[in-house]
């Protein structure tokens, strides 16, 4: 009994050593997959950064271009007569100061987007003014 007691406890050493190997294979196996990911993400990445400054360059190139565009059509059109439009009234033209002009225009009929147009002033101006002189504003325009 003592014999089988003693070939029972090797056995169960000799089971424990072999499980603890295959354990041990296990892990390095899955620290071995761990780095390749790890690697093919740094990969990724990588090419992620190289794509990402290309994208950025291009993207400058084409902000630049729209300047130099743009800069272009600010300089034709400072360069060009606006033709069309009507020019603006002074302000002061026989001692009128710009309130009793914009009354004045109201009262003739003209509605305030074409006062506001005509004496070179904001709508939202031309309205306070009308508002705050008891004329209304935007209910007052009429179509021409």
């Amino acid at each position: 009994m003592n014999y089988f007691l003693l070939i029972t406890g090797f056995i169960l050493v000799i089971t424990a050593i072999v499980m603890f190997i295959l354990d041990s294979k296990k892990e390095s196996n899955e620290v071995r997959n761990l780095e390749m990911v790890n690697e093919q993400t740094e990969q990724l990445i990588e090419e992620l950064s190289e794509i990402s400054a290309i994208i950025v360059d291009e993207m400058d190139k084409k902000y630049s271009s729209m300047m130099d565009i743009y800069k272009e059509l600010e300089g034709l059109a400072a360069s060009k007569p606006k033709s069309g439009q009507e020019k603006p009234e002074p302000f002061m033209e026989s001692g009128e100061t710009r309130q009793e002009k914009v009354i004045m225009l109201n009262r003739e009929g003209m509605p305030p987007s074409r006062i506001a147009s005509h004496l070179g002033i904001g709508i939202g101006e031309v309205e306070l003014i009308l508002k705050l002189a008891g004329q209304g504003g935007r209910g007052n325009e009429k179509t021409i």
